[in-house]
């Protein structure tokens, strides 16, 4: 017989492991209330079952403080998997432009792509340096190494949920700042993308051969 558990947490964000040394990329808890659980099979649905998830009664505070709590949570677990997104992408770009540079044996031929490819190069690594600390691989490196936003934001997200309690006036503030400070470091890279990106991929046309591709893969 088949069976699914749920722990009434909603998924794991898709951030890198280095905010979880001091955090967690943790979803947040599900709020009390009703709520339904479909069957399917392929894109047929099967059957619904509805079922409500109670709150502790031991527990004083209310469901509209848990709710506080979950929107809390919620913008966190999204932020984190903005910053995600956003890291991938970076390496998926340099790792590129690296790539096609290093195709290229006639150094005289590969110096105008360097040249090109070195200030796109420089500005993803400076995003990327401030969006998170990529020395940080084990759990005392956060002691060797300082934590950049998506380490900081990992740490808030484990307040956050770490119990059932209403968010305090600080949490706010740190995810407002942390958020903000955040957008500053994606918008650089979406202008890096929009215009970078493609006048590199404008004289890459002379060589014919595959352009800078900016997608994320889930």
């Amino acid at each position: 017989m088949n069976a699914f558990v749920w722990d009434f947490r909603y998924p794991t964000a898709k951030g890198d492991t280095s905010a979880t040394f001091e955090g967690t990329l943790a979803g947040p808890l599900a709020v009390p209330g009703a709520y339904q659980a479909k069957l399917f099979i392929g894109d047929s649905l099967i059957q619904t079952q509805t079922f409500n998830i109670l709150n502790d009664p031991r527990n004083s505070f209310t469901v509209a403080d848990l709710k506080e709590q979950f929107d809390l949570g919620i913008k966190v677990h999204n932020k984190i998997n903005e910053v995600s997104k956003a890291t991938k992408q970076i390496r998926s770009v340099r790792d590129q432009l690296n790539a096609f540079v290093d195709v290229i044996e006639d150094s005289a031929e590969a110096k105008p792509y360097k040249t090109l490819s070195k200030p796109i190069i420089d500005s993803l690594t400076a995003v990327e340096d401030l969006l998170h600390n990529s020395k940080i691989k084990a759990g005392e490196d956060d002691l060797r190494y300082p934590m950049r936003l998506e380490e900081k934001l990992g740490a808030v997200n484990a307040s956050i949920i770490g119990t059932d309690t209403k968010p305090t006036a600080s949490m706010f503030e740190s995810f407002n700042s942390l958020a903000t400070r955040i957008d500053v470091q994606l918008q650089k890279l979406k202008l890096i993308i929009d215009k970078q990106i493609p006048a590199f991929n404008e004289a890459a046309k002379a060589r014919q051969k595959a352009v800078i591709d900016v997608k994320v893969k889930n």
